[in-house]
């Protein structure tokens, strides 16, 4: 994700702009600005007779996790945990990935979603706590399939580069919300623009966006209210 996190506030256009190609909207791409259709995920059918037993199956395959853990405890929802860092080493928009991976996973396993501690971008606290549900299992063959497709040892720090559990999390509707608490708390609503060589799209895969990307992203900010870019 190539806008500062530090800086605020374009990094929410260019988090859910993202994020909202990967949970099946469209993305603006190349020179041309043309809307792209995303690949969209699978179906892949509610099951009517799955168990806690394999619920519990497919829990494992998800874990271990460094930055998660969960607790299992038989006739009650599990309990998952997303581990805070103590230090925001490697940017923010790489934990975002890790929390909405583990959340995802919660929502997916209908279990009780909790935080160590509180997790915030840019001081604005990120939902610290998911209620779980008993006795639904009808998406464990959805949390079994993206936990295959994210295997631990392929997300132990960046989980948002493979089609996992995030995809069917809240991320777009938590961070609009996000956003909107940061802004009320505005006098003025700047833009910094922060871009980096190595900061493409997923790095290296994708190449260098095209300047429509960038003035679309900015008309949509002026009309919100945005007075100053750099």
């Amino acid at each position: 994700i190539f806008f500062s996190m530090r800086l605020v506030p374009l990094h929410a256009q260019a988090i859910l702009f993202i994020f909202g190609c990967l949970v099946g909207q469209h993305v603006r791409a190349g020179d041309s600005g043309a809307w792209v259709d995303c690949t969209p995920q699978p179906e892949i059918p509610v099951c009517t007779t799955c168990t806690q037993a394999d619920l519990k199956a497919a829990l494992q395959s998800c874990f271990p996790l460094v930055f998660s853990s969960y607790n299992w405890t038989d006739n009650q929802p599990p309990q998952i945990v997303y581990a805070v860092p103590q230090k925001l080493g490697f940017g923010v928009g790489n934990f975002l990935g890790q929390y909405f991976h583990v959340r995802g996973i919660a929502m997916l396993a209908n279990g009780l979603f909790t935080t160590t501690t509180l997790f915030n971008i840019s001081g604005i606290p990120m939902p610290r706590f998911l209620p779980g549900q008993l006795g639904n299992f009808s998406l464990v063959p959805t949390l079994q399939y993206t936990c295959g497709q994210c295997p631990t040892s392929k997300v132990q720090q960046w989980p948002h580069t493979c089609p996992g559990p995030w995809l069917y999390s809240d991320v777009v509707e938590v961070l609009r919300v996000t956003m909107k608490q940061f802004r009320a708390g505005m006098e003025h609503h700047p833009i910094v623009i922060q871009f980096r060589c190595s900061d493409t799209y997923y790095r290296f895969k994708y190449g260098m966006p095209g300047w429509p990307f960038y003035e679309s992203a900015l008309r949509d900010a002026m009309r919100h209210g945005t007075d100053k870019v750099t």
